[in-house]
């Protein structure tokens, strides 16, 4: 009996110790979906694939948008290595201090993927372009995220640069 005694205290210690630990549960997941970023409305998720669906910042400005996803600096080629995949050419490239950024172009989009300025994290800025403008480019098969050509590069031969004639 005495056993039983000490026993109940210790059941109801664990019992209440379960039960505030499930409520505090309880609360603190809803919570946690509280802060979490989404896609905004009208986001091309078909035609424009992102390297990653864990969206740190979105916003939508009529039909362009940015958004910044979970991702490092060594994630960029895949990034672009998808894009390419749905149709899209690499029209430019350009370097920051944090990573490569890449423009690309299909006929519906036109799409900028770079390096956050930390490193951390990719950025994607997407506009849907006009019915009227120009054709995309066809892409350039030596165009890597590695290497990509310049379209003014595959456009025209190279020149020599003035005074280097002889």
């Amino acid at each position: 009996m005495i056993g039983e005694v000490h026993m109940r205290p210790l059941r109801n210690r664990v019992s209440r110790s379960v039960l505030i630990a499930a409520l505090a549960g309880g609360l603190i997941l809803p919570l946690a979906g509280c802060g979490s970023v989404k896609v905004p409305d009208g986001f091309p998720v078909a035609q424009v694939p992102l390297q990653s669906t864990s969206l740190r910042a979105a916003e939508r400005s009529g039909d362009a948008w940015n958004l910044t996803v979970d991702g490092h600096a060594d994630q960029i080629a895949d990034a672009v290595s998808k894009l390419k995949d749905a149709g899209f050419a690499v029209v430019g490239q350009s370097r920051t201090d944090a990573g490569p950024t890449y423009s690309l172009s299909s006929t519906e989009y036109s799409v900028r993927v770079g390096v956050s300025a930390d490193g951390k994290d990719l950025e994607y800025g997407v506009v849907a372009r006009a019915k009227g403008d120009a054709a995309t480019p066809a892409p350039d098969a030596s165009a890597s995220p590695e290497g990509a050509a310049s379209p003014e590069a595959s456009a025209a031969p190279e020149e020599s640069p003035a005074g280097d004639e002889g």
